[in-house]
């Protein structure tokens, strides 16, 4: 009797046990699905569709984004200067516009170099061409933060930060400091970050890198709002009324051309054959 009584309660005790460990479960259980799920939330609302940069900052809050051990490893690894300068890979001028009216505005990286002690600093030189005048340009884009692009991707970033570039008085020409955000999609693939340009149904389509600002000039009261990209014709779309060109089937509206983007499809290789700024005199 007393032995019936002695594993009776024992069985109590054990299924006590086993009562308040499910119950421990069930509650973790409840606790992850909710975060997966609130992650999950997260995600979707930080989506980027790759256009202007001070949206991608701004959703760098919502995602998970690489740690500061994290970001320093893979910009180290991968060398981002060959992905903003002009090359055989990437051939093209940079487009955008300056000032209150869509002047159009070219941009060209001749040399960028990475720096040794900050892996996400880089040295910039390169030159402009606004209404057929040529000039320098030259400083730093520091890139600050570095996030998966979408929700499941593993080798595909953006990566958001800030710029400041100036050039010298030149002739009649006011010494200019440019400053701002950029941000840049980028994968790595076999180790070498190469520009994000893929497009597909349901991937948005990549600026590739683009810079948002003000340029400031000694003869202006105030900045002149400052855009432009590597790859123009999606961010132009979104900020510029009935812009056009989804590609090179589509012409830019005839309201633009008169600022310069008559003439956006050609492929003129300024840079190459002007080592030196041209004069407006």
């Amino acid at each position: 009797m007393l032995y019936s009584l002695f594993v009776m309660k024992k069985a109590f005790y054990y299924v006590g046990i086993f009562t308040v460990a499910s119950g421990c479960l069930a509650t973790t259980g409840v606790l992850v699905t909710r975060q997966q799920t609130e992650r999950r939330y997260r995600q979707r609302a930080a989506q980027d569709e790759m256009r202007l940069p001070s949206e991608s900052q701004r959703l760098m809050q919502l995602a998970d984004t690489l740690d500061a051990k994290q970001r320093t490893a893979l910009l180290r690894q991968c060398d981002m200067a060959a992905l903003f300068a002009v090359s055989k890979k990437y051939p093209t001028s940079q487009n955008g516009f300056v000032g209150p009216t869509p002047q159009r505005l070219e941009v060209v990286f001749k040399q960028v170099t990475q720096d040794d002690q900050h892996p996400g600093l880089y040295r910039v030189d390169g030159l402009t061409r606004t209404k057929g005048t040529i000039r320098i340009l030259e400083g730093s884009i520091q890139l600050q933060q570095v996030r998966y692009a979408w929700e499941d991707a593993s080798q595909t970033y953006i990566a958001t930060g800030t710029f400041r570039f100036t050039q010298p008085a030149y002739a009649r020409q006011a010494a200019t400091t440019w400053q701002g955000l950029v941000a840049v999609d980028f994968e790595v693939k076999e180790g070498r970050a190469q520009l994000f340009l893929e497009e597909g149904a349901m991937l948005p389509v990549s600026r590739g890198f683009a810079f948002e600002g003000k340029r400031a000039t000694t003869q202006a009261k105030q900045p002149e709002r400052v855009i432009w990209a590597a790859n123009f014709g999606p961010l132009g779309s979104s900020i510029l009324e009935g812009f056009g060109p989804g590609g090179r089937s589509e012409e830019v509206a005839p309201r633009y051309r008169k600022y310069g983007w008559d003439k956006y499809w050609e492929n003129d290789e300024w840079w190459a054959d002007s080592p030196k700024p041209s004069l407006d005199l």
